[in-house]
């Protein structure tokens, strides 16, 4: 078996969205959340909210937020039903503008993404992504 990385790039703001995939590799959709019941709109860990994924803005990890998306700056968010692409749950993606001390300004676009790392089996030959993409052409590569 050889290593690969898979990215996936979902828009709907403004920079370029990556997915890789972490440890074994699996097949994880996000079925698998661990939102409490009653869980307020806000921050969420990666791990209760996208298990086996770890979310990133720009290189560093970040939490998830739960249904509440961004009006601007790049982040990770989890909704739910009816919000969801399909199943209980989706991950939507946005790129927005974020911290960058080298920038001027303190702040550069900025990407947000979800990654698996793991050992993709030898036969395997495609992905399956259902997404919807906003004002940016879908990618996946």
């Amino acid at each position: 078996m050889k290593p690969r990385i898979m990215h996936l790039l979902v828009m709907m703001a403004i920079p370029a969205v990556t997915s890789y995939c972490q440890g074994t590799f699996q097949n994880l959709d996000f079925e698998l959340a661990n939102i409490p019941p009653g869980q307020v709109p806000g921050p969420v860990s990666d791990a209760a909210a996208i298990p086996g994924w770890i979310a990133y803005l720009g290189t560093q990890p970040s939490a998830v937020f739960y249904d509440l998306p961004s009006a601007g700056a790049a982040q990770v968010t989890l909704l739910d039903a009816p919000a969801s692409i399909e199943g209980s749950f989706s991950v939507l993606l946005q790129g927005g503008l974020g911290n960058s001390p080298g920038s001027p300004g303190g702040v550069a676009p900025t990407e947000a993404s979800i990654r698996q790392t793991g050992l993709v089996p030898v036969g395997a030959q495609s992905i399956f992504l259902k997404a919807q993409a906003g004002f940016i052409p879908l990618s996946v590569s």
